[in-house]
């Protein structure tokens, strides 16, 4: 059983990055030796601004409104791919900062001319805190094992807080720690 369970890690590590190229619809790019992670961000991706916008597109806007959007749409691309390479480095908060920011970008040209876009950043954003909490289990883990309670308690916590469909499974584990945490304090 150990067997396959270790024959499955690699999997689970890289399993991430496939996830997120699949919901940005851009393809594999080759993972860091140490973390698993891309640092390649110069390739251009599909990005939220793919094309610009055209005439017809824009019918009825003047030209004037034709180029703001035009400006917003380029910088909330810019702000999508800067949020991308920090969530590949795991910078996660200000990841996700970084697409919120995207979001507003295009909301502010167009609420519905973007509503694709703007939905496809809430499914990153949701899938990048899945993946924050899944990195704040494995510390709360790693501090638990160094017998430091009240720290690995606070990242169990926070991972509820980013990944509430996994409530019931991160419960089981901070009621672990705190009643590890008890037992250490009776002694």
């Amino acid at each position: 059983m150990n067997a396959r369970v270790n024959s499955m890690r690699p999997v689970a590590a890289v399993l991430p990055i496939i996830c997120l190229a699949a919901a940005t619809s851009c393809s594999i790019l080759k993972k860091d030796k140490d973390t698993g992670f891309s640092n390649e961000t110069s390739r251009q991706s599909s990005g939220l601004a793919s094309r610009p916008l055209s005439k017809s597109d824009t019918a009825g806007l003047s030209d004037r409104d034709r180029r703001r959007r035009d400006v917003q749409r380029a910088k909330a691309d810019a702000l999508y791919q800067q949020g991308r390479k920090l969530f590949y480095d795991r910078e996660y908060k200000q990841a996700i900062r970084k697409l919120v920011a995207s979001q507003e970008m295009l909301r502010q040209a167009s609420q519905t001319e973007y509503s694709d876009q703007i939905s496809k950043l809430d499914n990153i954003m949701t899938y990048m805190n899945q993946s924050w909490a899944t990195e704040l289990v494995k510390q709360g883990k790693t501090l638990e094992k160094k017998k430091l309670y009240k720290a690995a308690i606070k990242q169990y916590e926070t991972a509820i807080a980013k990944d509430p469909q996994r409530s019931t499974e991160i419960l089981l584990l901070l009621y672990q720690v705190q009643r590890r945490q008890r037992l250490q304090s009776n002694k």
